[in-house]
């Protein structure tokens, strides 16, 4: 039986890695776009709300991580 915490940060990791990926894509079409112009902000709003999203996701693996390290929980039998 697994730790239900492993998996939760398993999700988290694959979260943290589909945000940081999704902020690079977005953080490329911005800078290939022209500053300024409409479509630039949307983008600029875009990468802002995604690096706060990606803020949250690291802290919650984080705080994930050091919790499985201070408590690997029982040891399969």
């Amino acid at each position: 039986m697994t730790d239900p915490r492993q998996d939760d940060l398993r999700t988290t990791y694959d979260e943290v890695t589909n945000g940081l990926e999704a902020l690079a894509d977005t953080e490329a079409k911005k800078q290939a776009t022209r500053p300024g112009t409409e479509h630039h902000v949307r983008l600029a709003r875009k990468a802002e709300a995604l690096a706060e999203r990606l803020r949250h996701s690291t802290a919650i693996e984080t705080e994930l991580a050091e919790e499985l390290e201070a408590d690997p929980g029982p040891l399969p039998a």
